[in-house]
């Protein structure tokens, strides 16, 4: 009875482990201060909970494949509000994909640049979907840590890269600018 006992133990441990690995548990980001951008930008307006702008982004992405056969090089999400100080149902953001340049588009998709701007650039891998959930919940805490140290401000939203290909997500948080390089919304 011992012996079972200590192998169910054996693989629930095991298995807590790779998923705490898998979800990225045991990474970090890694902030530096650089040029980030431009980058062309194909996309949808979305207000609502920022977990909504999966559907959207890959509404983004089928547009661009389908309709303009253009090749997507990562995905993105913009996020122009604080979810602490703004209610969930009025959150805006935009979502979609990078693209080598710019392309015209039809209603309700919008295409627009976000402009070369110095940043706080962070980097996560994706080892999961839960990657994204723990990479959000690592990345911001030591953004405003490191504005505070470094007497710092944001001069924009933070956009997020998805790139799938290089398994990693990529936060820009601009900084020293009086122009936010993201695109207006509701423009």
């Amino acid at each position: 009875m011992l012996r079972i006992t200590l192998i169910i133990s054996g693989v629930v441990i095991f298995a807590l482990i790779l998923v705490s690995f898998m979800a990225g548990v045991f990474d970090s980001v890694r902030l530096s201060k650089e040029m980030a951008g431009p980058y062309n930008l194909v996309y949808r307006e979305y207000r609502g909970p920022f977990s909504g702008i999966r559907l959207t982004l890959n509404d983004v992405y089928k547009y661009v494949r389908d309709q303009k056969k253009v090749r997507a090089e990562a995905g993105f999400g913009i996020f122009y509000d604080n979810p602490a100080k703004t209610p969930q149902d009025s959150l805006r953001s935009i979502a979609g994909v990078i693209t080598d340049s710019l392309i015209e588009v039809n209603d309700p998709y919008k295409s627009a640049s976000f402009r070369e701007t110095e940043a706080i650039v962070g980097r996560f891998p994706i080892r999961s979907l839960l990657s994204y959930v723990m990479g959000t919940g690592k990345f911001y805490p030591s953004l405003q840590k490191f504005l505070e140290e470094n007497s710092l401000e944001l001069s924009g939203p933070v956009m997020e890269i998805y790139n799938s290909s290089e398994k990693r997500i990529i936060y820009i948080a601009p900084v020293g600018s009086k122009v936010s390089p993201a695109p207006e919304f509701g423009k």
